[in-house]
Parts: structure tokens; sequence; C-alpha cells
């Protein structure tokens, strides 16, 4: 992810939303219910930053923040963009 990041931060005009699709744990070796990490480039209005975090589910975690309906990303993935 940060390869990524470090992309977008260069290249300008260009907003990331890197997440994955759902949770696999290895314990149950199947699909959870799970919340998943997210991360935006850059932090959007609304959301806070959390800069030097490890993109793990253990750091998401702990910033607490939490997004009840997974549908709400997209209108932080174009909060401020021209329509």
């Amino acid at each position: 992810v940060g390869p990524i990041l470090a992309r977008a931060r260069n290249d300008g005009d260009l907003t990331v939303l890197v997440l994955p699709d759902h949770p696999t744990p290895v314990a149950i070796r199947t699909h959870s219910q799970e919340p998943v990490p997210f991360t935006f480039y850059p932090s959007p209005p609304g959301l806070l930053s959390f800069p030097g975090k490890r993109y793990t589910e253990a750091d998401a975690k702990a910033t607490g923040q939490f997004l009840d309906a997974g549908t709400r990303l997209i209108g932080y993935l174009f909060a401020g963009k021209d329509s």
C-alpha cells in the first residue's frame, strides 16, 4: 500500500481508496463479518488522518475510526470533488 500512496503524493491530482472486500481470518478459514481496514489519499474532509500508521487490521482498529456502512466510503471518496 505504501508505494501506491507514495505514487499518489508524487503524481498530484489523484485520489486513492484502498480496502479489501472482506476479512478471511485464518482461524476460521472463511469470510467473516468483521470490519475491514481502509485508507484514503488524501484524507477526505470528515475523516481523521493517522500518519505513520501501518495498513493492518490491528492498526486500523486502534484508530477507533469506524464506518457502520461501507457504502458511506463513496461519499468520502468524492468529497470536495468538482462535479
